[in-house]
């Protein structure tokens, strides 16, 4: 994969490439020193903890919880959040 496709491929999806001509030429050394380049996802927690929340309930057929109220009586909309905490 060409540095060019490499760029394009890691920012498919995503908001902004800070700094884009840094990653050129850190791709170009990693592909010179045959050194694999660790992408950091620098996602907003809030925001996707907010997206968690509001995803389907899936077969349960329940609808999620408020936030910051989980019901005792309802099964769990998120095995995600419940791994993990809701706070």
């Amino acid at each position: 994969m060409t540095i060019d496709e490499q760029l394009a491929y890691l920012g498919k999806g995503t908001v902004e490439i800070i700094r884009e001509e840094d990653l050129r030429a850190k791709l170009e050394k990693s592909a010179r020193s045959s050194v694999p380049l660790r992408v950091k996802l620098g996602a907003d927690p809030g925001r996707v903890r907010q997206q968690v929340i509001h995803l389907p309930a899936g077969s349960q057929g329940t609808e999620p919880a408020a936030a910051g109220a989980p019901s005792e009586t309802a099964p769990s909309a998120s095995l995600i959040l419940d791994q993990f905490g809701r706070t």
